[in-house]
């Protein structure tokens, strides 16, 4: 492996790490404005509520870093030659469309669990 290969995939991907985070905490935003006005905050309360939201929104970057984990495994064990811009791209979206259906299923089975009857 290329040592500017590994920088040059990080780089990439920390450069869209922003791109990312607007739209996973606007669309988590979203969500919790949709379902705000349920009873959910009269039981954990709204701290409780934002508190989840920032751990969730934490571990959505965690996962976000393994796009260029997994880049860097390949380069440095599989001695491949990285991943082509269309790859990269292709990961991103499918990445976020993955965390966008992820925060809605969280927030929605939250939200049944809480207020099943």
């Amino acid at each position: 492996m290329d040592e500017s290969d590994g920088r040059k995939s990080i780089l990439w991907w920390e450069k869209k790490r922003l791109f990312y985070n607007v739209i996973v905490i606007c669309f988590t935003i979203y969500v919790l404005y949709d379902w705000w006005d349920y009873p959910m905050r009269s039981i954990i309360g709204t701290q409780g509520v934002i508190l989840n939201a920032f751990i969730f929104i934490f571990f959505a970057n965690i996962f976000y870093t393994f796009g260029w984990g997994i880049e860097l495994i390949g380069l440095h064990f599989l001695k491949t030659k990285g991943l082509s811009n269309t790859s990269r791209w292709t990961l991103l979206v499918l990445g976020t469309i993955f965390t966008l259906i992820s925060t809605l299923v969280y927030y929605t089975a939250e939200f049944d669990i809480m207020f099943a009857d």
